[in-house]
């Protein structure tokens, strides 16, 4: 694994690595040990993933998460719980060409303000991008 973010909340904890897996585990505090599979496994991704980070808030009622690839590609996924528990993802925005990085994304941070969220990306190629996502 190259990467680990929790949820807002702690009850998922994402995970990210060079086998080009997206990994999202769910947790009970209260349980004495963690989970042996996921309760979300996205494999054959387009990369390496290097770095992930959970948006602060809701993103449209529902958690995002922010994803970074060892290509310099950065996408948005929209995490939803269905009605028997399971946990689905669904890409929600892509950076695009011109706006990847010309190398492997290294960290994302977040910050929230009243009508928006700022994602910020950096990356090996020592440049630093950031994104406004509208709530």
């Amino acid at each position: 694994m190259w990467t680990g973010a929790w949820a807002p909340g702690a009850r998922l904890f994402a995970t990210g690595s060079r086998d080009k897996q997206l990994r999202v585990w769910s947790f009970d505090p209260a349980a004495p040990a963690c989970p042996a599979e996921p309760a979300l496994s996205l494999s054959r991704l387009r990369a390496a993933v290097t770095a992930v980070a959970f948006a602060p808030v809701p993103l449209q009622g529902a958690l995002a998460l922010a994803v970074g690839f060892e290509c310099g590609a950065v996408s948005l996924l929209r995490l939803e719980e269905g009605s028997a528990g399971e946990l689905s993802a669904r890409e929600v925005w892509d950076a695009g060409p011109l706006l990847r990085h010309a190398a492997a994304v290294r960290a994302i941070r977040w910050l929230a303000s009243a009508d928006a969220l700022h994602m910020a990306t950096c990356s090996s190629d020592h440049a630093l991008r950031v994104f406004r996502v509208e709530r």
